[in-house]
């Protein structure tokens, strides 16, 4: 499996300079599939960063007479981000050279490959169908994959193949979880069920936008298949962040037959797990704040007010600039859990404590710049917004565990497409 991983990267690597096009859906591939990036060849350890910069080397080399043409437009909010954690690290009371180290891996791993996706089609939009299709078909791996665990509660033989190959073990006692979680909690070919469950709210948008797109009704039965691993996952923040994303699309398309069809699929979806031994209490422990009436672990309102009150705490003496950009990842790696944080389960503790008050508003207008960009266009606009949404509501549940970049490649693929549509459309009109 080693030789396999091995080939592939190189694979991707030698296409960076001679097809671009084929790098890009093959790495996309890898992405989505591969639970990991670290892989020794010749003594030379690919990862992901390593990997984002030669990509971004072959894009240089092919395009280099079109730089001037390069678009950042879409970006501009997570570019935003960036610059703003950037210009507060000197003002920070925390290792300058950590910090830049953990700013230039975030912005690397998160914003370099969806830059190139989004402008090698806007150079050549043929690049379009065989991306799609590519992320389709990962996608459906994934589902397909997702639900045939569903048979076998804390095992993953994919997993526990492949991840010895990076150096760790499958956790089989925290998958079989035995808390409520009727089937555990499932990774798929993810490494956590927490990646999973991104993932899956994620798909839930994509598909959703998409379904009407794809021949014999394929679009509608990967949408089902997603939302079924929604609720069998064992990860209960990706029904919220799913939820809630729909939620805010509700509420800005206000389409009232659209909101019917979901009300009526979400209770033809509840019927089903009524008839499912322990689903039924698994589901209500979404709204069971309080967490007296069920068995199933999570965070009760008290759990997090608690939580809060200990990031307040932790930002006492910097309020405004927070411990230090990257200071949570260096807190885990050298005490592990916090006495009251645990392992910062919620974007808003990491951002309170890595930057403080101006943390949280850089991430408010980060939104607000998101919600004007994907206003250009016009009533599609909602959905890369609905996207967004969904990562937020996500990582404010669960914490940030590395999910902007799988954030920013949905981000990206659903740019294209719907750019690629509006186009067509305005073609149309033309002629």
């Amino acid at each position: 499996m080693a030789l396999i991983l091995s080939i592939w990267l190189i694979l991707i690597i030698l296409l960076a300079f001679f097809n671009i096009k084929s790098c890009i859906c093959l790495y996309t591939a890898y992405l989505i599939l591969v639970p990991f990036l670290n892989i020794n060849i010749s003594g030379i350890n690919l990862q992901y960063n390593l990997v984002n910069t030669l990509i971004l080397l072959g894009f240089i080399l092919k395009y280099h007479k079109r730089l001037k043409n390069i678009d950042y437009q879409i970006f501009k909010p997570f570019i935003f981000l960036f610059v703003f954690y950037l210009i507060l690290i000197p003002f920070q009371n925390f290792s300058l050279s950590y910090s830049l180290n953990a700013w230039r891996y975030n912005i690397m791993s998160s914003v370099l490959f969806p830059f190139v996706i989004w402008n090698v089609y806007k150079f050549d939009n043929s690049l379009y169908k065989p991306l799609k299709y590519t992320f389709i078909t990962c996608i459906s791996i994934a589902l397909v994959y997702g639900l045939v665990l569903i048979s076998m509660p804390g095992i993953n033989p994919y997993l526990m193949m492949i991840m010895p190959i990076n150096g760790k073990e499958f956790n089989d006692l925290y998958a079989f979880a035995g808390d409520g979680r009727v089937f555990g909690r499932i990774s798929s070919v993810f490494g956590h069920p927490m990646t999973f469950g991104l993932f899956l709210s994620l798909s839930s948008v994509y598909l959703y936008h998409i379904r009407k797109s794809l021949k014999y009704n394929v679009g509608l039965i990967l949408l089902l298949l997603c939302l079924l691993n929604i609720l069998f996952c064992g990860v209960r923040s990706a029904i919220g962040g799913t939820i809630i994303g729909f939620t805010v699309y509700l509420i800005l398309s206000r389409k009232i037959k659209l909101a019917l069809s979901i009300i009526l699929m979400v209770i033809c979806l509840m019927s089903i797990v009524q008839l499912i031994p322990g689903m039924d209490n698994y589901v209500s422990s979404i709204t069971d704040f309080d967490n007296k009436k069920q068995s199933i672990n999570g965070s009760s309102i008290d759990m997090r007010i608690e939580q809060l009150n200990g990031a307040l705490n932790e930002i006492e003496t910097c309020p405004f600039v927070g411990k230090g950009y990257g200071w949570v990842e260096y807190y885990k790696e050298t005490k592990g859990d916090h006495p009251i944080l645990l392992a910062f389960e919620s974007l808003i503790f990491v951002s309170l404590c890595d930057n403080g008050f101006f943390g949280i508003i850089a991430w408010i207008l980060s939104i607000y710049l998101c919600y004007k960009q994907s206003r250009h266009y016009k009533e599609k606009w909602k959905i890369i917004f609905t996207l967004y949404v969904t990562y937020i509501a996500y990582s404010c549940i669960t914490g940030e565990y590395g999910y902007l970049k799988y954030t920013m490649i949905f981000y990206a693929i659903l740019f294209i497409d719907l750019y690629h549509i509006s186009k067509i459309d305005s073609n149309k009109e033309n002629n």
